[in-house]
C-alpha cells in the first residue's frame, strides 16, 4: 500500500509536537528597570514583565533587584525600610500609602499546568493604631493560587497567613501581582523592614509524559518517516 504525502508530513507535525518548543532567554540577575516589557525563562516557566506599580512612595522600577531563583525569583527593594504614620481618622478618604508591585504573567512549560505559589521572606511588619495595615510580600490576583502574610489593625492587631493553591482546572497562564510592600493608614502607623522576598511557582506534572517518552516518541516517529520516505522514493 502506498503512503501518501499527508501521512508523511502527519509524522513530522508529530515529530515536532514531541520535542519541547523553545524557551526565551534564561531570566538573568539585574536591575528591574531594564526588564519591564520583556520576557525570560526560569526553570522552564516563561515570565513576561509588564512593570511596577507605586502608590505614595513614587517607586519606580529600577527601586527593584531582580535574582531569578529555583521556579522563581527574589525581588530585593533598594530603597530600605519603610514607615508612614497618619491620624486622619476612618476610614478610606485620607489613607496615606505606601506601595511597591510587580506585574507580570507566567507561562508554564508546554503539557504543565501551574499548581500554586509561594512567598517566603524574613521581612519584619507592623501596624499600630486603630486603623493600619501592612503587608511584606503578598501574591494577588493570581488564577494560580496565591500565598504572603501580612498585619491588620482595625481595631485589634492580627496577623494574616494566606497560602492556597489553585483551584482545579488549573491554568497554565496566569496573571500576578507580587506585592513587594504595602503600608496603609488613616489612624495608626505601618511598617516594613526591607527584608527581600522570594516567589515561586508550582508546577503540576500529574498525567504528563515524562521527557523520556517523549524522546521514545520522537526516535519511533522519525524511523517511520525514514522507512515511509523509502518507500516512496523506492
Amino acid at each position: 500500500m502506498r503512503v501518501t504525502r499527508g501521512l508523511l508530513f502527519a509524522c513530522l507535525a508529530l515529530v515536532v509536537c514531541a520535542v519541547p518548543a523553545s524557551a526565551n532567554s534564561v531570566c538573568v540577575s539585574e536591575n528591574f528597570a531594564s526588564m519591564g516589557g520583556t520576557s525570560c525563562s526560569v526553570g522552564g516557566m516563561t515570565f513576561s514583565f509588564n512593570g511596577t506599580t507605586s502608590l505614595g512612595g513614587g517607586w519606580t522600577s529600577s527601586s527593584l533587584f531582580f535574582t531569578p531563583t529555583a521556579n522563581g525569583f527574589t525581588l530585593n527593594f533598594l530603597g530600605g525600610p519603610q514607615s508612614i504614620a497618619a491620624n486622619n481618622g476612618c476610614c478610606g478618604q485620607q489613607d496615606v500609602f505606601d506601595e511597591l508591585g510587580l506585574e507580570f504573567n507566567v507561562t508554564a512549560p508546554q503539557g504543565l499546568f501551574l499548581s500554586g505559589v509561594g512567598v517566603s521572606s524574613a521581612a519584619h511588619i507592623g501596624a499600630t493604631g486603630p486603623f493600619a495595615l501592612a503587608f511584606g510580600g503578598v501574591i494577588t490576583q493570581s488564577t494560580a493560587g496565591g500565598a504572603g502574610h501580612y498585619i491588620t489593625c482595625t481595631p485589634t492587631c492580627q496577623t494574616v497567613s494566606a497560602d492556597y493553591a489553585a483551584n482545579q482546572p488549573f491554568s497554565s497562564t496566569a496573571t500576578v501581582d507580587a506585592e513587594v510592600f504595602d503600608l496603609i493608614a488613616s489612624q495608626g502607623t505601618a511598617f516594613w523592614d526591607g527584608a527581600p522576598a522570594t516567589f515561586t511557582f508550582a508546577l503540576d506534572n500529574s498525567n504528563v509524559p515524562e521527557p523520556g517518552s517523549f524522546a521514545l516518541l520522537g526516535v519511533g516517529l522519525l524511523g517511520l518517516l525514514a522507512f515511509t520516505t523509502k518507500r516512496l522514493l523506492a
